[in-house]
Parts: C-alpha cells; structure tokens; sequence
C-alpha cells in the first residue's frame, strides 16, 4: 500500500469564514503522514468478557477522566487542565509500554451519544491528545455501555445500545487505542453537519492520519456519506481501502478477496464486535474492572471520583437482622432526593425478604459511580439477600470477623433463586462481577470454583457454566472449590479481592475514606415509627379487604343517593387509605394508582357519557380489578410456591370490594325505605293511575309512562353532574341534564320524556 503526503497547498480555501481558524488548525496537521488505505493491525488482541480481580502487582499507574456529551468550549477545556495535570505528575519511565495510562471516559453511559458537540471544541482537544505533550502517557478512549435501569418490580431490562456519535468521535481517534463496551458502537461523526464541507473532512484525515488509531479510509467513512469503505484481503495481509483505491488494487492484481464493510450514502456506524472482530480495537470489555484487567492496571484506579475536589458528604444506614420489605422501602425513600456522594449500608443481617433485597441491590447498582459512592460494611454476617445488597455496593469494606455468604436464615426458595437467575445475573454484570457469587450467596448449595488466568495471573470466582461461557475458557485453570455455603471470612474475601479493606470499626472506616466527622446516620423518627405501624395494620389481611368493602359500599350509596356527601367522603377515605397503606407496605406504586384511576374515569366515561356495556366499562373494569390485585402484592405473575400462597389475599380484596357493592344495593333497597331520615332521598312508588306514571296496584301491565311531564318546568333539587333529582310539579323525580352541568336549585325545563326517562335543561328566564 502506497502512503503519500498531503500538503499545506492542496487544502482548498475556506468557503466559510467561520471555519477559518479550523483551516489554520487542518494546516498545522497536514505535515504529517496520511495513509487512504490502512492495514490491519496485528496487534495481540484481548477480548474481555468478565471481571477482573485487582492485583497488588499492578504497579502501571493509571488515571480515568470523565469527557462529558456533547462536547463545547467549556467541557473541552475542563478536560485538558485535567490532562494538563496528570501529565505533569505522571512519572517518568524508560520503556514506552510503562507509560501511565490516562482512561478518557465518554459520558454515553447516560444515554448520551455525542451529537452537538462543537467541532472547534472537539478538535481544539484532539489536536492537544496528538501533541508532544501527551507523549508521556498512553491514553485509551472508552466508549461505555448505557446504564441499565430497573422497574419497580424487579425486572431488570436490557442495556440498550449506547453511541459515540457526531464530532465527539475525533476525539476518540486522537487517542491511542480504543476500548469499546460489547453492547456500544461508533461513528456517524458527520451527523451534525448538514452540508459535506471539505475542511472538515480534511481535518478528520489529519488526525486520523496522525495518531492511526483506526484505518482512514474506515474514519472517513464516518464522516462522509459518499465515501465507500471496503475490507480487502491482498497479498500482503488485510487492508481497508475506499473505492478509487480499490480500483487501484484491482487493476494491479493485487486484490484476493473484497467485501463491502459500508455503502455509500449513509455514514458508517460500527459496532465493538465489527472493529473487535477486524482486530481495529484492542479491548472489548463488560465494564472498568475489565478495561483494568485487560490494561494491567488496578481496577481502583479506574474508579470514578464523586467528590470532585470537594469533601465527602456522608450518610450512614444500618439495617436489622433482617431485611424486609419496609425496611427496603424506608431506606428508598430516605435516599430518593438526598445529594450525598458517600452512603455507607452497615450490616449485620443473617438474611432477608428475597424480592426486597433484589430491589434495593438493583438501585444500589443504578448509582452512578462517578456521582455517588456506596459502600458496605459488614460488621458481623451478611447472609443470603443481604450479601447480596453488599456485593451491589462499590466498595466491601469488612471487620476482622465478620463473614459473608453462608446459610441464610430463613432459607431461599429454590423456585425464587431458578426464576431470578437472569435478574441476578444482569445485576452482577451491571457492577462488574461475576455472577456467580452472587448466586452462590444466595445458594449456599452452588458450587464455584477459584480460577487463575495463565497468562496475567488474575483469579476469578466462577461456576462451571460461567467458566464455559468465557471466550477463552481454556486459559483459566482451575484451582479448587471456594465453601461459599460455610461463608468467607474477611481475610478471604480480601485475598479474593471480594472485600476492599478489612476495618475494625468505624473510626477506621473513617480513616480509610479520610472523613474529617462521621457520617450522618438515617433513621426513622418517631412519626416514620407511627406511619409505618399505621400503615402495616391497615395493610394486613385482617384489615384490607375492609378497607375496599367500605370504599366500594360507600361510594355505591353516595352515587345511588346523590347530594348527601358522607357515604362519598368516607368511601373516599377508605380508598385512599388502601393505597396509602399498600404503597408503604412496598406494594402499591404509581402505576397500581394510574390503573386504578384511569380504571375509574373509563367506567364513569361508560355510565354518563356512552350509555351502553361496551369496551370502557369493561376495559375499566378490569384496570380497576388489576390495579387492586397489583396493589395487593409485590409480583405481577407468581413464579414461586410463595407467590401462589400470597396470590388468594390478593384476589380476596377484589372480593371484598364487589360484596362491598352488592351489599350496598341491598341496603340501599331493603333497608333506606324504613329509615325516617334517609328514605326521604328515595322516590315512592306510585299507587294509582293518575299523574304519577303508574297504571296501579296488583296491574300485572304497570309500566311507567312520564311523557305527560314534556315542556314543564321544575327544581333541581341536586346538583345534576349530569343525573340527580328534580321537583316537578311539587314531586321528586330523577332526572338527567342535556349535557349540561345544573346547580341545585336552577330552575329547569323537561325537554324529553321517554318511559323513565327524563332529560331536562337550564329554563330559559
């Protein structure tokens, strides 16, 4: 493959004035080599599918440095002080491959992608990356994956796909390698620019051109839709070229094998498996721990700083032996809104409700590391559940005697620990674990095994499904089986590196993170105490089928018997404290609430609005009986014995709350009648053929018939919204507005009478 120069005068004039001081920029850079078509590195390559474990033996000093999306002025320059300062410091080494490495995180892990970067701003810092300065430390640019976010009943969903996009991908290639998260992709660098301009392509082949961190002619394709990239097998090896130069190769004979990587037209976007798999990119990892490992370096020294320059702002919570369901829910809500970059969970918990635990494990691991560190430290055991929150912390801080894993008590259910593996396992991943001790310490009864890699030492703590499903499984050789289900002890779970430090107490703890006072403890205060014992008796079986009995009784009288307003006030009570008290209980959430309410105005859509039985009133109804049976318990559909034990109270409630409205039709006919102050709301049937409708007592043929009240006027005797009652002609009738909205005591006009029913109007005055 033939190199050739290109020179300052080959550069056409800027048709832009804005994009001359980025001409003068190109024309720096142009007096270096620039290759159209590439070859193929042959570079070992590594490809990293797991957790690394730190070893003290790591001695290359490394640095993490956050660039934020999308990149201007201010970010640009935030990030090369940075650089600016590292470099100064970085000690000086002989060999080149000693050099620290500074990691340049892309802040894509926010769904973020890069698109409106400022192309002055991006090149301003990939022409400081490529400089004399930086030649003095290896810099690798990571493209994350995006955070993974847990609904509110475990489901953990996928990561999606996270992008380096528009101008930002520059600075990328002014690196000196990339490291790519298997589920992030780049390119499409010219997204931002609405006409192709050749100052800018000729500024992307000048970086590309110096560093060569990836092949131009595959570069150049993510910036110009025109351009056509091509994988070619030739004599001398493997090269990626455009079309004019694959001409060339052509004509030449020289050309074995072609295959078309992008066409032209649309710009190139390239996934980490495409450039792993083309040997373009070195690492191809899971998360930091992996990008550690594969660079040699301490994973600690790729963690994310939350102070910022700034001191520690510490919060401290220590959960009970056991962690149940209200004890998760206060710690969510206690945490929701605060700004602390520290919170340390001190345990000494033998076990805990299964589903709780996932839940807070999953938010714990939804933190983001480079904003909020968390950190647990167990002071005696964590078993089961509860070393499952432990090891979704950051940091595993341990005293000397304490243990984790082990026989929790009481035992998991083995339905739950089968139907969970997939959560579990996407949590382990999401904090860069193997998900084998995760499931191990929550099955003491699961076997895993300590491996070393034989070439870079690291051990890892795998099962033997996980140790297949690696891509190298052959170089980790097995060093016997670790007792998970007897528990490992502090001085183990260092070795291991499971734990970070082991520390004797808090003060400790305090020097270690180098706290100048203790962190603030969270505790429920006394009305906490109070809510919470109010909320767990009206959540409890007893008490919540009672709850809906009432709210449904209730509100059936107020809307049987308009106008009076303490059946519907207490209805309403009783409604609000269903869901209040499921909420607390860590049933109920906003989506039970939305079903419910969403549920009634269907109904209501159906009874007022479109008379009839069609698909409001029954889509209504059912939201209204799934939100009760949702808000009832913490599953969607059982999965375990437990679940289908809990399942029959939760069908109990919908129960209660349709007797609720039997009963109140009951009462409502059989009982008000005879009662001297309610019977007045109700209408007595007619006795005689007269005015009143009705052919008569013991008439076998009675029906009603008030056509004869057409064209009179009346009273609303309650507010028609639109039914209620009316007086005409010195009776009570029930009546039903136009459409219209009548106060009581409007006068009003019967515009249609038709068998019992009876539509009136606002009278005109």
């Amino acid at each position: 493959m033939q190199a050739k120069q290109l020179h300052g005068d080959s550069l056409r004039p800027p048709i832009r004035t804005r994009f001359l001081a980025l001409g003068l920029f190109g024309f720096l850079l142009t007096a270096q080599p620039c290759l159209l078509g590439a070859q193929e590195k042959v570079e070992p390559t590594e490809s990293v599918d797991a957790v690394p474990t730190e070893s003290e033996n790591d001695s290359r000093v490394a640095y993490l440095v956050q660039v934020p999306l999308p990149i201007n002025s201010a970010n640009a320059t935030s990030v090369r002080q940075t650089l600016e300062r590292l470099v100064e410091k970085a000690p000086t080494v002989i060999k080149p491959e000693d050099r620290p490495v500074i990691v340049l995180e892309f802040d894509t892990a926010n769904g973020k992608t890069g698109r409106g970067s400022k192309l002055e701003s991006c090149l301003e810092l990939a022409r400081y990356l490529i400089g004399p300065d930086m030649s003095r430390v290896r810099t690798i640019a990571y493209v994350p994956a995006a955070r993974t976010y847990s609904d509110e009943n475990l489901a953990i969903k996928k990561k999606p796909t996270s992008q380096l996009n528009g101008h930002a991908v520059m600075v990328a290639i002014a690196a000196n390698d990339i490291a790519m998260h298997q589920d992030a992709a780049i390119g499409l660098a010219g997204a931002d620019e609405k006409n192709r301009d050749q100052i800018v392509l000729d500024m992307y082949r000048n970086i590309a051109g110096v560093r060569l961190t990836l092949p131009m002619p595959l570069v150049m394709s993510m910036v110009d839709p025109r351009q056509r990239l091509y994988r070619v097998s030739t004599n001398s090896g493997v090269v990626y070229v455009d079309a004019k130069e694959l001409d060339k190769l052509e004509l030449a004979g020289d050309v074995i094998e072609s295959n078309t990587i992008s066409a032209s037209d649309s710009m190139a976007l390239f996934n980490s498996k495409q450039l792993h798999d083309y040997r373009l990119i070195r690492h191809r990892v899971n998360s930091r721990n992996d990008l550690a490992r594969a660079l040699q370096v301490a994973p600690s020294s790729l963690e994310g700083d939350p102070k910022l320059g700034q001191d520690w702002d510490a919060v401290q919570f220590e959960f009970p032996d056991y962690i149940d369901r209200r004890t998760v829910e206060w710690v969510v809500r206690a945490l929701n809104g605060r700004s602390s970059n520290l919170i340390v969970f001190r345990m000494n918990s033998s076990g805990g409700d299964p589903d709780a635990c996932l839940r807070l494990a999953s938010q714990i691991a939804e933190y983001d590391s480079n904003k909020v560190r968390t950190v647990a430290f167990v002071t005696g055991v964590a078993r089961g559940p509860a070393a499952m929150v432990a090891l979704s912390c950051d940091h595993l801080i341990m005293s000397p005697a304490a243990e984790i894993g082990g026989m929790p008590d009481p035992p998991v259910d083995p339905e739950w620990i089968t139907d969970t593996q997939d959560n579990v396992t996407d949590l382990a991943r999401t904090k860069g674990r193997d998900w084998s001790i995760f499931r191990a310490v929550v099955d003491p009864e699961f076997k895993v095994t300590r491996y070393r890699e034989r070439n870079s030492g690291q051990v890892r703590l795998l099962s033997s499904d996980e140790h297949e499903s690696l891509e190298d499984p052959d170089s980790w050789v097995p060093l016997g089986p670790l007792g998970v289900g007897e528990g490992i002890d502090a001085n183990t779970a260092e070795q291991l590196f499971l734990a970070r430090a082991i520390s004797k107490d808090m003060e400790s703890l305090q020097t270690f993170y180098q706290l100048e006072t203790q962190p603030k403890t969270l505790t429920p205060t006394v009305t906490d105490r109070w809510l919470e014992k109010i909320a767990h008796f009206l959540a409890s079986p007893m008490v919540a089928p009672w709850l809906l009995f009432g709210a449904v009784f209730f509100l059936s009288t107020e809307m049987s018997a308009p106008g009076i307003g303490v059946p519907g006030f207490i209805g309403t009570i009783c409604l609000i404290a269903f869901f209040w008290s499921q909420h607390l209980d860590g049933n109920a959430h906003w989506l039970e609430i939305i079903l419910f309410l969403v549920g009634v105005v269907f109904i209501a859509m159906e009874l007022f609005i479109l008379p009839g039985f069609g698909i409001f009133g029954v889509g209504g109804l059912l939201m209204v009986i799934v939100s009760i049976v949702l808000a009832s318990q913490t599953f969607i559909i059982p999965r375990t014995s437990e679940e289908l034990n809990r399942l029959p109270i939760s069908l109990s409630m919908v129960l209660a709350g349709a007797m609720g409205f039997f009963v109140a039709i009951a009462i409502l006919r059989k009982v008000l009648p005879n009662t001297p102050y309610l019977r007045r709301m109700m209408l007595e049937p007619p006795t005689s053929h007269d005015e009143s409708g009705l052919a008569g007592d013991g008439d076998p043929s009675a029906v009603v018939d008030w056509s004869y009240l057409q064209g009179r006027n009346g009273q609303a005797i309650t507010r028609l919204v639109p039914s209620g009652k009316a007086r005409i002609d010195g009776k009570v009738y029930d009546v039903i507005s136009d459409g219209r909205m009548i106060e009581k005591g409007q006068s009003i006009e019967v515009v249609q009478a038709i068998g019992n029913r009876i539509v009136v109007k606002p009278a005109e005055s």
